[in-house]
């Protein structure tokens, strides 16, 4: 994972996790791949991002994992969570969403 996010980096978060889909129990940890300053609180980095989110990740969704990196320049949170199957399915849903830190305004999904 390089230090800067794309659309394509998003789909390749989505792939890892979908892989490691076993282990979806993992408690949310902010890491962020740049030096610099530290960043916010888990708490607050998954508030911004369900506030920015929106529709996007459902509130069913459990984050798995919280970044703290550049998105096409722009500082953003960028969360993988998971979604159980429904009675209907059989398979989990995995979504990758990217929001601005600054603003916690939706920037890209996967």
């Amino acid at each position: 994972l390089g230090t800067e996010l794309d659309h394509d980096s998003l789909v390749d978060l989505g792939r890892e996790a979908q892989r490691a889909a076993g282990d979806a129990t993992a408690v949310p940890t902010l890491s962020s791949p740049s030096s610099g300053t530290p960043p916010p609180s888990g708490d607050e980095a998954l508030a911004c991002v369900r506030a920015g989110a929106g529709d996007v990740l459902s509130i069913q969704a459990r984050v798995v994992r919280l970044l703290s990196a550049p998105f096409e320049g722009t500082p953003a949170f960028v969360a993988i969570a998971v979604t159980d199957p429904s009675e209907d399915a059989t398979d989990i849903q995995i979504v990758v969403v990217a929001v601005a830190a600054d603003s916690c305004r939706f920037l890209d999904s996967a």
